[in-house]
């Protein structure tokens, strides 16, 4: 938001020449800076949107991933009550044969 004219010469007047052109050349570095703000809060803004999605995309994999693991974990936990069920049949089996001999 420029300076208007009216408000540069009442400056002026008030002022001085010197401190009225300081105080205008002072309000517009404020004002470029505040543009500059507003640009750096949109990039956050975008920044924030984009890494939103890409948390989304992670939270995904990682729930992929986990059910792939306890599917695995299934197999294995049957797997394991297979083999001591046969481990155990056949040390019963052996027991019992000895015991009838």
């Amino acid at each position: 938001m420029a300076v208007s004219p009216r408000l540069a010469r009442k400056f002026q007047q008030t002022l001085g020449s010197d401190a009225a052109e300081d105080l205008v050349s002072w309000m517009d570095q404020v004002d470029s800076q505040g543009e500059d703000v507003r640009v750096l809060i949109a990039r956050i803004g975008e920044w924030r949107e984009a890494s939103r999605a890409d948390l989304a995309e992670l939270r995904q994999e990682v729930h992929s991933e986990i059910a792939d693991v306890r599917s695995e974990l299934a197999n294995v936990r049957a797997d394991l009550i297979k083999w001591s069920f046969v481990f155990w049949a056949t040390t019963l089996g052996a027991v019992l044969l000895t015991r009838l001999r």
